[in-house]
């Protein structure tokens, strides 16, 4: 008798000895089929640092999750698990999701920007490759060289018997001229050149995009074995020098809802600070979006800064999305605008007159105008970006204004940068009669 109680108790503590392990051990077993069933479903390898999960309080912490193939980290995860629904196959009702410290890394032309220390050596340099004007840039520069060229001028130098200033400010009158018929091109050469320079950056956002579509596509093309609702995701997290916070209302696996998934929150880099907010209906893959912030410091944009020693963008961007085509329209004003003039002189690839011409104008329009408007429309079916600004209006005003005043500055500029070539020319002008009389 006392040998079967013996066994008895034996069979028992074992038991509870089971029961303890599998209790302690939940955590790393629901870890493990995490990573297994997300890294199937998602295609790409998840890990997860850690997992806690409370059978009576029913809470769950996701810790450390990173997704490879969107190159996405997760500092944590929480919500409280609805059991019982899981465990009948039940819809589920979630209310509150908490999503915390998401870093998204930069993808710079297929090699990512990874979370390990692994990168190019700090000390090695790839020089730039030369800088090309936009066509359209190229020819107005050359238009420029025409109209200020004593060489191209030569009927106004002889008409002017080599007086310096006389030719100067003939050749000066001409720009002035030109440049009020031509300021159109303003808006042409920014909408060029910055298109130039974001080329690469353009195809990548439709690139992405069109992708991130097509996987929503696949994704609601899958059998849910129950329905899952959020009504509430809050989120923070950071994007190189952009931090963001926000909330994600009425979340759903139902592909077929017609109930708006809204979000809202808020975006800073530095000093500068904005707000977002918009709808996604799932069943017409059609949403709209808006970005506002009265005040974002442009010094604050590394691609820029070195054009710029202040200035202040006021934003307005809305995003439409209907399906494949996306849509992006701004309405922005900048203001207290001040540029390093090294910069930008050196940035166009011209003479130094043609760059001592566009200093000078650049900082007529600095002192005149105090804010100027920009909109912009940017479509992935296109993928090009439209620029308009009041630039063309507000300068042709100021040359009209300020027209002898523009017409003695400029035509010092060039008297400088012609004296040597005008005396040479009266020079050899002068030998030549000399040897005929």
């Amino acid at each position: 008798m006392n040998k079967f109680l013996t066994k008895k108790k034996i069979a028992f503590l074992t038991f509870i000895a089971i029961v303890l392990s599998l209790f302690l051990a939940k955590n790393v077993i629901i870890n493990n089929i995490l990573e297994k069933e997300l890294s199937k479903s998602l295609n790409q390898n998840v890990s997860i640092g850690s997992t806690n999960f409370g059978l009576i309080s029913k809470n769950i912490s996701i810790n450390n999750i990173y997704f490879e193939g969107y190159n996405l980290k997760i500092g944590n995860i929480s919500t409280k698990v609805p059991l019982k629904e899981i465990l009948n196959s039940q819809d589920i009702e979630i209310e509150n999701v908490d999503i915390k410290d998401v870093v998204i890394a930069k993808t710079i032309e297929n090699s990512v920007e990874t979370f390990s220390s692994n990168s190019q050596d700090e000390n090695e340099v790839t020089p730039p490759a030369p800088r090309k004007n936009s066509p359209s840039t190229e020819k107005f520069l050359k238009e420029l060289n025409k109209v200020s060229a004593v060489e191209k001028n030569l009927s106004n130098v002889f008409s002017q018997l080599f007086d310096k200033e006389k030719i100067s400010q003939t050749l000066s009158s001409s720009l002035n001229k030109f440049l009020i018929n031509n300021l159109d091109y303003i808006d042409i050469i920014l909408e060029k050149e910055t298109n130039l320079y974001l080329e690469k950056d353009l195809a990548e956002i439709k690139k992405n995009y069109i992708n991130g579509i097509n996987e929503f596509k696949k994704l609601s093309k899958i059998e849910m074995p129950f329905g899952v609702k959020i009504n509430n995701l809050n989120f923070n997290g950071s994007f190189e020098d952009f931090k963001f916070n926000g909330t994600i209302k009425n979340i759903s696996n139902d592909f077929k809802s017609e109930t708006p998934i809204t979000i809202s929150g808020n975006f800073s880099q530095f000093d500068s600070k904005g707000k977002f907010n918009g709808n996604f209906i799932l069943s017409q893959v059609k949403g709209n979006f808006e970005i506002n912030s009265p005040k974002i410091y442009l010094t604050d944009f590394p691609e820029i800064k070195n054009f710029l020693n202040s200035g202040i963008l006021s934003l307005n961007i809305k995003l439409n999305i209907l399906d494949e085509n996306f849509e992006l329209l701004g309405s922005n004003s900048v203001f207290n605008i001040a540029l390093n003039y090294p910069a930008v002189k050196d940035y166009f690839n011209t003479s130094d007159l043609n760059r001592n011409i566009i200093e000078y104008f650049l900082k007529l329009g600095e002192e005149n105008i105090k804010t100027f408007e920009l909109n912009t429309k940017y479509t992935t079916s296109e993928n090009y970006l439209r620029m308009s600004t009041n630039l063309p209006a507000e300068f042709r005003t100021i040359l009209v204004n300020n027209n002898s005043k523009v017409n003695s500055e400029v035509g010092k500029a060039i008297e400088n940068h012609y004296e040597e070539k005008i005396e040479e020319k009266k020079e050899s002008i002068s030998n030549f009669f000399k040897n005929i009389f």
